[in-house]
């Protein structure tokens, strides 16, 4: 009876300690950040292959301030630099505005949730 009982206890010790590790500030922004970055870095990609020079330059800055390290920014700086005049398509660049403003919204809406400590409500603000 007395492992029984001891087995529970470590078993929920074990529980709240999972638990915890997932509601804590710091480890929920380091995952939600690349994510959003990622989504960002896309759209800037497409806008570089599309010639919205000016809309790609904005996410590729937004993308690198959520993480310097997200996929293809240097690639996607590049092309986005060797365009000329901005030129896209205003149908084709708000069409894509449509179908992924919401999933940037989305993770930015994750972001935003995560409950952060009091004192760094100044980076929040």
């Amino acid at each position: 009876m007395r492992r029984f009982v001891l087995l529970v206890v470590l078993s929920l010790i074990v529980t709240v300690t999972a638990f915890a590790k997932d509601k804590d500030p710091a480890v929920a922004e380091a995952k939600l950040r690349p994510e959003a970055a990622k989504l960002v870095a896309e759209h800037a990609a497409w806008c570089a292959s599309h010639g919205a020079k000016a809309e790609g330059l904005a996410a590729l800055a937004e993308a690198a301030a959520l993480d310097p390290q997200a996929p293809k920014l240097a690639e996607t700086k590049a092309s986005l630099d060797e365009l000329g005049d901005d030129a896209p398509g205003a149908d084709a660049l708000a069409k894509q505005r449509k179908a992924v403003g919401p999933k940037i919204a989305a993770s930015y809406d994750r972001l935003a949730s995560i409950d952060h400590d009091a004192k760094q409500a100044g980076r929040f603000e």
